[in-house]
């Protein structure tokens, strides 16, 4: 059963997407080198499909004959010439390949509902990769740094990511390096540059953004380049925020949801059934609030009261109240308030279905390479790998009821480690 699972993940990635032609395709800036660039990568994924956590287990792997049933080349990769494949990969092949992914599921209607109530909703958020205090060569030079407690340098590397959020598949759309001494927002902006050059700008109609992204200038920015943003405010003494209190004071709700009736879809889809969480929420909705001092045009700000309540085996257990302010700049007319709230709460799927489940499911905390270049490759391959992965499941077989994608990933692992019924790439000679 395993293998045929691995297999139909195989021809299925290999039919739809050409995963093979990009193999066959694909080569590095080595000069003449031994072990071909698509060897060298495919090695790569199949250690990201099988959990392998270093470049030495895959060395491994290769030595003893773990990847012969899928590789028919004469020759194993060694970890250093892994590393180098990182170092002199082509990472705008690696980028550009995945662009395509997202493009040919956008075009076979994945998103024929949007992400979410019908609107394509993105989030951006940054995570810090690695940090050492023995740094090598290649950390001194390119590695941001800071000044740690008792005094000791500290390396360390971050990234920015842009990720669908809402509905399944949650394809992870790009990553960017954020540079030494770079905000997080000029690294986004960037990264929202990129995708509006490969996917033009209806690849988003709404960017979800926490507290660390309020900057009058990033929201001009992205308005600019006709993206809306839903960004949660956490600065009480927020000019906007006190013009806000002062249109709510005295007012009732907007929108009043009681009784534990609102919920969140999760990994299990959206059947209230099976919802773990429940919210009351009170929403107080102000529009063409101005006193933002920077910002070009007025922006929409809601205040939000929620109680959630947690089911905890078959009692619902209710948390304290809390309160908060989401600005956005999508008019009433077009978004209902409740719209805004649920957008806002699917932001953390950015964190959970891509950072969190990158780190504690798939090495991406393992530094693989200390050279930025092959960071930046192994993130693109991080992308491909997932992305193919999301896409097999939600797209390309009809799952048995109740197979969560954590169970399916594990089959194709098992089914990997059993062997192809053919190997992915034919290289016999040298």
């Amino acid at each position: 059963m395993w293998r045929q699972r691995a297999n139909q993940f195989v021809r299925y990635i290999s039919k739809v997407f050409g995963f093979n032609d990009f193999l066959a395709g694909y080569e590095d800036s080595r000069f003449r080198p031994q072990i071909p660039a698509r060897v060298t990568t495919l090695t790569l994924l199949l250690g990201l499909w099988q959990r392998a956590g270093s470049l030495f287990q895959l060395e491994q792997m290769g030595r003893f004959g773990e990847l012969d049933q899928f590789i028919a080349h004469p020759r194993w990769a060694s970890a250093d010439t892994l590393e180098k494949g990182l170092r002199n990969a082509d990472t705008g092949a690696f980028w550009s390949y995945n662009h395509g992914l997202v493009r040919k599921a956008r075009r076979n209607k994945t998103f024929e509902q949007g992400t979410l109530a019908g609107w394509m909703v993105a989030s951006l958020d940054g995570t810090e990769l690695y940090r050492t205090t023995r740094p090598t060569g290649d950390v001194r030079r390119e590695w941001s740094r800071r000044t740690c407690k008792g005094g000791k340098t500290e390396y360390y590397e971050r990234t920015i990511a842009a990720s669908y959020v809402g509905c399944q598949p949650r394809l992870q759309l790009g990553a960017m390096r954020i540079r030494p001494g770079e905000h997080e927002r000029a690294a986004s902006l960037r990264l929202v540059d990129e995708l509006d050059r490969y996917h033009g700008p209806g690849w988003a109609d709404i960017l979800c953004l926490d507290a660390g992204f309020v900057s009058a200038p990033f929201i001009n920015a992205l308005r600019v380049r006709h993206k809306h943003v839903v960004i949660k405010v956490k600065q009480e003494n927020m000019m906007l925020v006190r013009e806000a209190k002062t249109e709510f004071e005295g007012k009732d709700p907007a929108v009043r949801i009681k009784s534990g009736t609102c919920t969140t879809a999760d990994e299990r889809g959206a059947d209230p059934a099976l919802a773990t969480t429940r919210y009351d929420v009170e929403i107080w909705d102000a529009e063409r609030c101005v006193m933002w001092q920077g910002l070009k045009e007025p922006i929409r700000c809601l205040k939000v009261r929620e109680t959630r309540w947690t089911r905890q085996e078959s009692t619902w257990v209710a948390d304290d109240p809390v309160e908060y302010h989401i600005a956005t700049s999508v008019p009433r007319s077009i978004m209902k308030p409740e719209t805004v709230w649920l957008i806002m709460h699917r932001r953390w799927d950015i964190e959970n279905s891509v950072f969190n489940d990158l780190k504690q499911n798939w090495h991406f905390s393992h530094c693989y390479t200390h050279n930025v270049h092959g960071i930046e490759a192994m993130m693109a391959l991080f992308a491909i790998a997932r992305n193919l992965l999301l896409l097999f499941r939600y797209r390309g077989i009809r799952p048995p009821r109740g197979l969560t994608l954590t169970t399916l990933t594990r089959q194709i692992c098992r089914g990997l480690l059993e062997g192809l019924a053919s190997p992915i790439l034919r290289l016999e000679g040298g």
